[in-house]
């Protein structure tokens, strides 16, 4: 059995809550300044990424529930790990946030790619042929 993360579906349902958390958080122990993060300037949000984080979060859980075909949710996990792709390259590695952008991202990718759980019905049987 294949873990449920490695699917689509489990990103969205995983990720998008990863992404919410960390949003919140943002908001009162990363950020919304270096000075307002318990981790100081090594890992802090801006209050603009706070929300995107939170909104994509919103999004990313809602679409695992509402979204019922494979190829839907897979489409968005990829879009999902293209923006954490681009945000993540565009700071250029420079604090904690990047590397989480990375990561996501590569987790986003491997996702799709995988054969986990989809809730796609599972193939039929082939019917042997009619006795003649």
């Amino acid at each position: 059995m294949m873990a449920p993360f490695r699917s689509a579906k489990g990103f969205l349902q995983v990720g998008g809550a990863v992404l919410l958390i960390v949003g919140i958080l943002g908001f009162f122990l990363i950020g919304p300044t270096a000075d307002g993060s318990i981790f100081g300037s090594a890992w802090s949000f801006t209050t603009m990424e706070n929300w995107i984080h939170v909104v994509l979060g919103i999004v990313a859980l809602g679409a695992a529930m509402m979204l019922k075909q494979e190829g839907q949710m897979k489409m968005l996990a990829k879009l999902l790990g293209l923006i954490a792709l681009v945000v993540g390259v565009a700071g250029f590695f420079t604090s904690v946030g990047d590397i989480l952008d990375i990561v996501i991202a590569i987790w986003a990718f491997w996702a799709v790619m995988g054969k986990g759980a989809s809730n796609a019905p599972a193939p039929m049987a082939p019917t042997p042929p009619a006795p003649m």
